[in-house]
């Protein structure tokens, strides 16, 4: 049985089993697609260059937004000098890059400062270790009792943490180096 087909008006033979009312898969796809409803979107510029976009986006990538920020952020920040080497830069940072905060934060810290902390965070590793470290100690009052330690004396715990002493302010002490070597690791 002869057909036509209602979409591009070629005749064709019908099979028994199908409607027949087009000639192929593509002619029904392309009449269903025309005449499906297709909803519109608005559509918006990129605020950096302008292309068309879609919404909700406001920039067409990633490029485009951190190149745009840049330009509000370097309009609406003054230049400023480096305190560290003394470059002019623009940032809400103190310096005008990591490198130079940390130099600047190393030149503030005495060796006598960096050598009291290095003894304080290795003794609370060992005293941790070996599950030694109270709950709740105050970490900054056992720091600040190693910082305020006189010359010629070294911190001391009365009962050493290989004998099972803890890492805490009260079993803390000042010994001059001669009897911190004398006393080792005893319990007097």
């Amino acid at each position: 049985m002869l057909k036509t087909c209602i979409q591009c008006s070629i005749t064709f033979t019908k099979r028994t089993d199908s409607p027949g009312i087009f000639c192929s898969k593509s002619c029904n796809a392309k009449y269903h697609n025309a005449r499906r409803i297709k909803k519109v979107k608005p559509t918006v510029e990129c605020l950096h260059c302008k292309t068309v976009i879609l919404p909700p986006n406001k920039f067409c990538g990633h490029s485009c937004s951190a190149s745009y920020n840049n330009k509000l952020r370097s309009h609406t920040l003054l230049p400023k000098l480096c305190p560290q080497c003394n470059t002019k830069f623009i940032s809400k940072t103190k310096f005008c890059s990591r490198r130079c905060g940390y130099d600047n934060k190393k030149k503030n810290y005495s060796i006598e400062y960096q050598r009291a902390m290095n003894r304080e965070t290795y003794k609370r590793y060992i005293a941790r270790r070996k599950y030694q470290t109270p709950v709740g100690e105050d970490i900054k009052a056992i720091q600040q009792f190693y910082l305020k330690c006189p010359k010629g004396y070294e911190i001391d715990h009365v009962i050493p943490i290989s004998k099972g002493g803890a890492h805490s302010l009260e079993n803390l002490q000042y010994l001059t180096k001669e009897e911190n070597r004398r006393k080792s690791n005893k319990i007097l």
